[in-house]
């Protein structure tokens, strides 16, 4: 039986390479009708330019391999791990994190053409494959009068923000994404390469570890979500120059955190940027700050009256609220791509006097680096999004999550704290750098009685453990699961990319 390539003569000479190499899990998989890419092919090239972060663009799988089907993906698996071959799984590919959404020299999974989005004829559940956009999701919804809990940025993946809680505008109404999963209806490939379906009432431990637990049990082809009837938005931008708003805008934050449980329509992050670098002269020491401030409020309301403090301050440089759908707000709220990029994550006590402190240690850090700073010509920037009470009184719906959120009455506030950065020659210093601020204000909020054990996994340092920050009691359900679903330890030893379930020790943070 014929095969056939994307790229005859570039496959050619790769299978050659691949036989030799690799353990020859290109080459076996070469040796398939699956749609394969080889190095230095076009649709390589393609493939790695289509990462958000430069370190994933840079970082050079053996091959990659794109699955059409679920079925599939249950052959790639049944290939690559009898042979012990390393493999990544990418569904957006917005990670900063190299090996998170690629691997070099192994297999990389490129889940991009199982974007499907469909809406059931109840209008109850839509069924969105793991490679879509969320911005495809809403281009595909909104026309029809309909959404979904999801991502807030349109070039953000599916699969990824659903199996690490998902943060979203519905949030305080409806709870994280991944409460939002209805199902994932005979869409699970295992390691054993079967193909089973998870839901409230079918293998309910998957279900519950999938809604949270990341890549650690197998590679979700579908997920079924709750899906709801949602007009226009009210939503967007608004950036204030300097710094002379911030000591209001932090009360205001702070305020806006309490008040939430009582109108669960408003949402806000608000990012505190910092730069000083001039590219006309290469000169660092220039002091750029703004406040930019995301705000959404999910029903049509202008101007509503949860966000009336912070519109009252100024002066601004820009403003483009409005009214309008929800894939038109997420496509202005992509971040730059094709630089280097990384987040690290703390949850602390909705509280003024905690978050002046948070900031000052965000400002003083900036200005201790200022003339030499790890980042180089790059970002910095202190994020603040409310964790209101309400958010963990969702988690329990439709099976539960692993989050641990309930452990803990009160609101939060969950911080990202993000840098970005051109030079590969400082990612040792941008490592080191991060590793530091995070104790820094790790040793304060302890000082204060204010820090929450929970780590968002998606915007988490590799050196933190969100895991561990779930609770030991979810922790050893995840092994529990994970030794059910995966006796092999496949996707703990195979695929190196995610926070791995072996990680954690169990015990609170």
């Amino acid at each position: 039986m014929a095969r056939t390539f994307p790229f005859a003569v570039t496959a050619l000479l790769a299978s050659v390479a691949w036989s030799r190499a690799d353990n020859g899990c290109c080459f076996a998989l070469s040796r398939t009708n699956l749609t394969l890419s080889a190095p230095q092919s076009p649709e390589y090239t393609a493939f790695a330019a289509s990462y958000w972060s430069l370190q994933n663009q840079q970082t050079s799988p053996s091959c990659v391999v794109t699955p059409r089907s679920a079925q599939d993906v249950a052959r790639i698996v049944s290939i690559l791990v009898p042979k012990s071959c390393s493999f990544a799984v990418r569904s957006g590919g917005h990670s900063p994190w190299a090996t998170w959404n690629n691997i070099e020299s192994g297999v990389t999974i490129d889940l991009r053409a199982l974007d499907q989005v469909s809406l059931a004829q109840d209008r109850q559940t839509a069924s969105i494959g793991p490679g879509a956009t969320w911005g495809e999701v809403y281009g595909v919804l909104d026309p029809l009068g309909v959404t979904v809990v999801g991502g807030r940025a349109s070039k953000v993946g599916v699969g990824g923000l659903l199996l690490g809680g998902g943060n979203s505008f519905f949030t305080a109404r409806k709870g994280l994404a991944c409460d939002n999963v209805r199902n994932y209806e005979v869409d699970v490939v295992l390691a054993d390469g079967s193909i089973v379906d998870a839901s409230e009432t079918v293998r309910p431990d998957l279900y519950k570890a999938l809604r949270g637990g990341g890549n650690n049990f197998g590679i979700v082809t579908r997920f079924d979500l709750i899906a709801f009837e949602q007009g226009n938005l009210f939503g967007g931008v608004v950036i204030y120059p300097g710094h002379s708003t911030v000591p209001k805008q932090l009360q205001y934050f702070v305020e806006l955190g309490d008040k939430i449980a009582n109108d669960p329509f408003a949402s806000l992050v608000q990012i505190h940027f910092w730069a000083n670098y001039n590219a006309s002269n290469g000169n660092y020491g220039n002091d750029q700050r703004t406040v930019l401030s995301v705000y959404e409020y999910t029903n049509a309301t202008l101007a509503p009256p949860a966000f009336e403090e912070f519109l009252a301050l100024g002066p601004t440089s820009f403003n483009d609220l409005t009214v309008t759908t929800q894939g038109a707000l997420v496509a202005n709220l992509n971040t730059a791509p094709n630089v280097r990029n990384s987040f690290a994550t703390l949850t602390f006590k909705n509280d003024l006097d905690v978050l002046k402190g948070i900031f000052d240690i965000c400002n003083s850090t900036y200005y201790e680096n200022q003339f030499d700073p790890p980042w180089g010509d790059g970002q910095y920037l202190c994020q603040f999004q409310p964790l209101p009470e309400a958010i963990t009184e969702k988690g329990n719906k439709f099976g539960g999550n692993v989050l641990g959120l309930n452990r803990f009455p009160g609101n939060f506030i969950l911080l990202n704290f993000e840098l970005g950065w051109t030079d590969p020659a400082l990612d040792g210093r941008v490592t080191a750098f991060n590793d530091l601020i995070i104790a820094k204000m790790t040793r304060y909020l302890k000082r204060k009685d204010a820090l929450n054990p929970f780590q968002y996994y998606n915007y988490a340092l590799p050196s933190q453990d969100p895991l561990r920050g779930y609770g030991r009691e979810n922790l050893r359900f995840l092994r529990r699961t994970a030794r059910k679903y995966d006796r092999d330890q496949v996707f703990q030893k195979l695929v190196p990319g995610g926070f791995k379930i072996r990680d954690g020790d169990g015990a609170d943070a």
